[in-house]
């Protein structure tokens, strides 16, 4: 609506303009989606639905690092929407859910940025935490002395270990037992008392004092004491032993019997190949 005033006989005059359309308001209210974590590696995460408010026009959306779904209602079974990556338009009370592809890695973490009319939340999903425990003694416990060599009074036998949550693309899995205590060294110079190769991903427990010759495609690494074979703990004084259980992805190729590899020296050799890795740790006293 123009209106126009003058002043009679005078020789200045005065316009006024103002408007009946409403400015658009094309930036939502913030918004966040709720994290999730302990997910299936190598899986689809995919987020609870948001809805859109605060905005009187169409603005744009857009994804980095997966892609998001614009659903008419929150009933909508998941796998029937449509998911994209375009930028695209959203409305007000629209209904979007985000999702991405987990990581193949055991406790890691991916992000989906969802950017809406230039306000952003992060939707991120972390990945199962790899364990491994033994009903032989708790982590950080005291390892017995039936796992002790046989010089202590030990029956020198392996331990008893499971493990959960491996990356579901496992292939393989190794298991390394090594000692850092002096008069060892550390980290490269560790001394080794256990390394089993290639133990297939359909595994996911060995019993105490279990013989693995007779599966198929397991080697066994060369130990300090230079056995292809388990050699318990045998120290003079207190030391500290950790077990290391290693997850493989599928392009690991079996490792040939007699290879000696400390904890830190499978993870400098093989590192491109480890999905995840569990680790339990024990002291012996003689």
């Amino acid at each position: 609506m123009l209106i126009l005033l003058s002043a009679c006989g005078g020789s200045s005059s005065s316009t006024t303009t103002t408007t009946d359309a409403a400015s658009n308001d094309t930036i939502p209210n913030s918004f966040s989606f709720v994290d999730q974590i302990n997910v299936l590696t190598s899986s689809t995460a995919t987020s609870l639905p948001i809805t859109i408010d605060g905005i009187n026009a169409a603005t744009t959306i857009s994804v980095t690092g997966g892609e998001y779904s614009i659903a008419e209602t929150s009933n909508l079974p998941v796998e029937t929407q449509n998911f994209t990556s375009e930028e695209g338009k959203v409305g007000n009370n629209d209904i979007i859910y985000v999702r991405h592809s987990t990581s193949d890695y055991a406790n890691t973490t991916t992000d989906t940025v969802l950017t809406i009319g230039g306000v952003s939340d992060t939707f991120s999903s972390t990945t199962e935490v790899f364990t491994v425990t033994s009903n032989s003694f708790l982590n950080n416990g005291a390892i017995p002395l039936a796992l002790a060599c046989a010089g202590l009074g030990g029956d020198n036998e392996s331990p008893e270990l499971w493990w959960r949550q491996p990356p579901t693309s496992s292939k393989y899995y190794t298991i390394i037992m090594d000692d850092e205590t002096a008069p060892c060294g550390t980290g490269d110079n560790a001394c080794v008392h256990w390394a089993v190769y290639n133990i297939p991903y359909n595994i996911g427990e060995i019993p105490q004092g279990y013989s693995l010759s007779g599966i198929t495609d397991i080697a066994l690494g060369v130990t300090y004491a230079g056995n292809n074979a388990y050699d318990g703990p045998c120290p003079a004084s207190q030391h500290t032993y950790k077990i290391e259980v290693f997850s493989l992805n599928n392009e690991a190729t079996a490792i040939p019997a007699g290879e000696a590899n400390t904890r830190s020296q499978f993870r400098t050799k093989y590192g491109d190949k480890i999905l995840g890795s569990a680790l339990l740790t024990g002291t012996f006293s003689p």
